[in-house]
């Protein structure tokens, strides 16, 4: 068995900047992201990036507080967030319960042992509550963002400033990444970025694609993946 090269500490602490870059970028696209957990990545970092990066992190955490918490304000939406939730953990629920069924094929033994698992009813009543967990999460998440983007557009003049201080914060950031990667000597290839925008300076776009749910359908905006340019 061939074992994995150990990652040195300069790597972890450049990957982790980019991990900072990405959530960032998110959060400025209204990609709902938590802030506590968001403060905890930048309380990871160690060495020369960590003063900086968190002294970024003081000063534009009430923006991303701000933005985070603005999908609670639309009527509506909290309940749908709690029932998007739900879904997603039932249809967890129904994919076990798949799992072990087809498994069941693949290992004769267990058969004998499976009781109400070997009902055809069962199993047809899995596959329906699968694809209605699944899709319905994929239905409701896409109704949510929906809403979000037209009170997005509705009130645009209201959250632009925050806005427009998350994506100077992400400028930072990616500024320190660079400067990192020119102190360490690391090659850029090694650290992309993955990004909602473009509009950076001093990064590189060396791809671009059109996320997809479910392996089938194609969402209408782009993901760029992006390198500093050293």
């Amino acid at each position: 068995m061939r074992l994995r090269k150990p990652i040195d500490a300069e790597t972890e602490q450049l990957n982790r900047l980019t991990d900072l870059i990405t959530c960032m970028d998110s959060i400025r696209g209204y990609r709902r992201r938590s802030s506590v957990a968001l403060g905890d990545k930048f309380g990871a970092l160690k060495g020369r990036a960590a003063s900086q990066a968190n002294k970024i992190w003081k000063e534009v955490k009430p923006d991303v507080d701000r933005i985070v918490d603005m999908p609670l304000q639309i009527p509506g939406i909290p309940t749908m967030i709690r029932m998007n939730h739900y879904l997603r953990i039932s249809s967890r629920i129904f994919l076990i319960f798949f799992a072990i069924i087809v498994g069941a094929f693949f290992v004769p033994a267990y058969r004998p042992y499976l009781g109400l698992f070997r009902e055809l009813w069962f199993f047809s009543f899995v596959i329906l509550g699968l694809v209605i967990t699944t899709y319905g999460a994929i239905a409701l998440d896409y109704r949510i963002r929906r809403k979000v983007v037209q009170f997005e557009k509705e009130t645009i003049d209201r959250y632009e400033k925050n806005v427009q201080k998350i994506a100077r914060a992400c400028q930072r950031l990616i500024d320190l990444l660079r400067d990192e990667i020119r102190r360490t000597r690391k090659d850029p290839y090694d650290f992309p970025i993955r990004l909602f925008y473009d509009d950076y300076d001093g990064i590189q776009i060396i791809d671009s694609f059109n996320p997809r749910i479910m392996l089938f359908f194609k969402q209408k905006f782009k993901v760029y993946v992006a390198i500093v340019s050293v």
